[in-house]
């Protein structure tokens, strides 16, 4: 007897299913139709009328969802997710309709991303593109970089996608902490991880604190204005988790605080409701789209750098004003010209030193040549001592 799938997903397709149920000679009991849909939306009642089983993806049923799908004579709903969060469960068992997940599904592709956000907030990826599209890009804005090597990584809970980020961190020189009640501090110990005894403790420790717990009543809220206060000035929160896990608004309060460094939220409490046209959920008075960076991530401009900006662009700013980062003395051109003076009658040839450590050096034939570190020394064209200070 041949039983009929819907598979209810973003792209609609059943080519990889049907090779599953190939694999298995099930095509003829498994009869699948893929329809496409938007994220975040629930099938219609004509779409699943005669279909028994729906394989969902981002797909909520909730509150109308259940009475559509239940009288439409469906007898399975299976969600392509580890969480159920967006699924009344009861609701769909009182009218006789089950429920199924997927325990480990894209848990490799989870503990990449979260790896992808921590590095994308370590180096400022997203914002430094959202400037250089924008046309405002500057070295001086945003916050200091750092490199994963000797960071200490926080992993609330221990399931199959933290697992997955343990070693990548590590990969990477990152320490590992993990606050998970359940593991014992041997096999954490197994993993390469070290136990933490209370949450604040990894909290307090960690440079960026990654969320893998599952949403329960116990778990929701965990991260609060209390949890954040005692995370590190520079730390960073990433949740891969579920939304609630962490209080929206006393994480914006914590942003606009200074209290964490950034966050990078994959998850919202209410992602269908904050679901606009353009297709990127948003934490509330936050314009920051895709990646979802909060506002710890966009350090505001002040007054002196843009008179600075301004100044340079018209040629009567200081080297030392463009490198340093106190506030800037600005010059006239004229008297730039008379110190440039002085400097190559007294150095003969020596010239200030340039942004980004690049050196003023004397090359064969007297000529002065402005080059690289790497360049130089690969060349052989250095001469004397090296001068990255501005001062010098």
């Amino acid at each position: 007897m041949a039983h009929r799938v819907l598979l209810y997903t973003i792209d609609g397709s059943t080519e990889i299913a049907r090779d599953y149920l190939a694999q298995r000679g099930l095509l003829d009991t498994l009869l699948l139709t893929g329809i496409a849909h938007e994220p975040l939306t629930s099938p219609r009642a004509d779409e699943i009328v005669g279909y028994e089983a729906i394989l969902g993806e981002l797909m909520p049923v909730l509150k109308d969802e259940v009475d559509i799908i239940a009288n439409a004579g469906t007898r399975l709903v299976a969600s392509l997710s580890i969480g159920l969060n967006h699924v009344d469960v009861k609701g769909l068992a009182k009218r006789g309709v089950l429920v199924s997940n997927c325990p480990g599904y894209c848990a490799e592709d989870v503990a990449l991303h979260t790896m992808a956000l921590t590095l994308d907030l370590m180096r400022q990826t997203t914002f430094s593109n959202r400037t250089v599209l924008a046309g405002t890009w500057n070295p001086h804005l945003g916050y200091e970089m750092r490199r994963p090597q000797g960071q200490t990584m926080g992993l609330v809970f221990f399931g199959n996608i933290a697992r997955r980020v343990a070693p990548l961190a590590r990969a990477l020189g990152m320490r590992v902490l993990v606050w998970a009640p359940t593991k014992s501090a041997g096999e954490l110990a197994a993993a390469g991880c070290k136990k933490a005894a209370t949450l604040a403790e990894l909290l307090g420790t960690s440079d960026v604190v990654s969320l893998h717990c599952p949403l329960l009543p116990e778990t929701r809220g965990l991260i609060g204005a209390d949890e954040l206060a005692l995370m590190k000035p520079t730390a960073f929160l990433v949740n891969t988790s579920r939304g609630p896990v962490v209080d929206e608004a006393a994480l914006i309060d914590a942003l606009d605080a200074g209290t964490i460094r950034a966050a990078a939220l994959d998850v919202l409490a209410n992602e269908r409701a904050r679901y606009p046209p353009d297709g990127s959920p948003t934490l509330p008075g936050h314009p920051t789209r895709g990646l979802r960076l909060a506002r710890g991530q966009q350090r505001t401009y002040p007054p002196w750098a843009r008179r600075r900006d301004r100044a340079t662009r018209r040629g009567t700013q200081t080297h030392e004003s463009r490198t340093g980062l106190e506030r800037p003395t600005v010059i006239s051109a004229d008297r730039r010209k008379r110190r440039e003076a002085r400097r190559q009658k007294a150095g003969g040839g020596r010239r200030e030193a340039r942004p980004h450590c690049h050196s003023a050096v004397n090359v064969p034939g007297g000529a002065s040549h402005t080059a690289t570190r790497c360049r130089a020394y690969r060349d052989g064209t250095i001469r004397g001592e090296w001068q990255c200070d501005p001062q010098s």
